[in-house]
């Protein structure tokens, strides 16, 4: 056993250094690299300092988005008025 056990925990150890440690930075440092306004958050900055992001309060086009997806097993939607219950 322990001659499993040891070879087990070295291969855990550098597992976790490579995909817990390396792995992050190096999509992060690509991702800044490539995308830097998407990798940053698109913060909207006023005088240097952040003060919201560009995604939050956009303007939508209807009620589309707002609304549940159709549950393809019944042709009322689980939130409707009519259904069974």
């Amino acid at each position: 056993m322990k001659n499993n056990l040891r070879p087990a925990l070295i291969l855990f150890a550098v597992l976790t250094f490579l995909t817990g440690v390396v792995y992050p930075l190096l999509v992060t440092g690509v991702a800044q690299t490539l995308f830097p306004t998407q990798a940053h958050g698109s913060l909207l900055l006023r005088d240097g300092k952040p003060v919201g992001s560009a995604l939050i309060g956009q303007n939508s086009s209807g009620v589309a988005p707002l609304l549940p997806a159709r549950w393809p097993t019944t042709p009322v939607p689980p939130v409707a008025p009519t259904r069974d219950r």
